[in-house]
């Protein structure tokens, strides 16, 4: 019993090291990329919305992301709510 135990809190060790790395110590190579006419964006992915639209919003989702599925649903709503003020370009980003 004290070597399964044993075992476990080595096995899980590495990976608690490895999340707090990851966690606080997040790499910053890469800077954020900045638009500066954010409407060029709404030109590329896929559109759904208004041609015309009052609010045009920029969206980048993973379909397999539960939280993006949640986004998805909920701008489903607005753009029903809302059919000539709202577009959405949607921008699929796994």
């Amino acid at each position: 019993m004290v070597a399964a135990a044993l075992v476990l809190g080595l096995c899980a060790l590495p990976l608690t090291v490895s999340n707090i790395k990851r966690t606080f110590y997040a790499s910053t190579s890469e800077p954020e990329s900045y638009s500066p006419d954010w409407r060029e964006l709404t030109q590329f992915g896929i559109h759904l919305g208004a041609e015309q639209p009052l609010y045009p919003l920029v969206v980048y989702t993973d379909y397999e992301c539960p939280a993006c599925r949640k986004l998805q649903m909920d701008l489903n709503l607005l753009r029903a709510k809302y059919p000539k003020d709202l577009a959405v370009a949607i921008h699929h980003i796994p």
